[in-house]
């Protein structure tokens, strides 16, 4: 069997300069950068109640009032608060 060596330092078969964006497209960066800074205040909402919600149920969960926490779940609805209720829980 034969191995043949690539270099490590270079992409096999890519020309970085597709990837790169010229220099005279820096408006573009700060449009870019101005809408993901109007997404920035949204998600940081999402994620502040999330947080909140996870801590409503684990409160209920480590009182060991586990059907409360069951039916805090429940009524939040949300699947990405339970799923990180059950991965916090059961890890």
């Amino acid at each position: 069997m034969t191995y043949i060596g690539i270099p490590k330092d270079k992409p096999v078969g890519l020309d970085m300069d597709d990837f790169c964006m010229a220099v005279s497209e820096s408006s573009k960066d700060h449009e870019i950068i101005d809408t993901v800074g109007q997404e920035h205040s949204r998600l940081i909402g999402v994620i502040q109640r999330r947080a909140g919600q996870i801590k409503t149920i684990l409160n209920y969960w480590q009182s060991r009032n586990v059907s409360s926490a069951i039916n805090a779940m429940n009524m939040m609805n949300d699947p990405c608060v339970i799923m990180d209720v059950l991965n916090s829980t059961f890890a």
